[in-house]
């Protein structure tokens, strides 16, 4: 009876470690089922996992981030204020707003940090459409936007 107690508790372990691994609101990160943004917490969450940023995404909801006060950029932030070059992860996967929008976001970078914007940074392979970004207040250094601080991948509507 032990045995199968620890084979249950195993696999509970198992599908929660998987759920909390996978994240965001569905898919898979994959152009065909992109992963789903749909709250203040995905899109945290997307922040702060560089390892997604070559993925895919697409927002479902409107998100609201009054409630928060950045230092620096949401997405594919400067990981150093000092230098005028970009150091960090830059953003090179897709991202569709999907006709949504990002409100009252707050970015104040100060006199510091550069590449302010809901993406710090987008490389050459980054494309990101169908977003608006609404009641935004973002200032910094260098390089500085409501929806990106610098850009060499495409934005499209």
């Amino acid at each position: 009876m032990k045995e199968i107690r620890f084979l249950v508790v195993g696999l509970l372990a198992m599908v929660f470690t998987s759920v909390s691994v996978f994240g965001y609101s569905g898919g898979s990160g994959i152009e065909a089922d992109p992963y789903l943004i749909d709250n203040k917490a995905d899109l945290l969450e997307l922040g702060a996992t560089t390892s997604d940023y070559g993925k895919c995404f697409k927002m479902t909801s409107d998100i609201d981030l009054s409630s928060e006060n950045f230092t620096m950029a949401v997405i594919a932030m400067d990981t150093n204020g000092v230098d005028y070059e970009f150091q960090g992860t830059g953003f090179s996967g897709g991202f569709d707003g999907n006709g949504c929008k990002i409100l009252n976001l707050l970015i104040d970078g100060g006199t510091t940090n550069d590449y302010i914007g809901l993406f710090g940074y987008l490389y050459a392979d980054a494309e990101v459409k169908n977003l608006g970004v609404v009641d935004c207040n973002v200032n910094g250094d260098y390089y500085v936007g409501g929806l990106f601080g610098w850009t060499a991948g495409s934005i499209l509507s």
